[in-house]
């Protein structure tokens, strides 16, 4: 089979730094992200994913990540 996948994320960012004392204090994120998966042979299937978010990495500052990845299943008989 063949598949299209969206993941939308909010929440709190995961890499907060150690000094994160309370839950009050906790620093967000936002994300989304697109994959698509494609049956190449009967025993490949190809991966292709492209992301991005928009993280608070200290207090009121922020940087955006951008994660691309290509990839590949294969099937091992015995």
């Amino acid at each position: 089979f063949n598949y299209l996948t969206l993941t939308l994320g909010y929440g709190t960012a995961p890499d907060e730094p150690i000094n994160v004392v309370t839950d009050l204090e906790r620093l967000s994120a936002v994300s989304g992200r697109l994959e698509l998966s494609k049956k190449l042979s009967p025993g490949v299937r190809g991966v292709a994913m492209v992301g991005y978010a928009w993280e608070e990495y200290i207090d009121q500052e922020y940087r955006s990540r951008i994660d691309v990845r290509l990839g590949a299943y294969f099937v091992i008989k015995k």
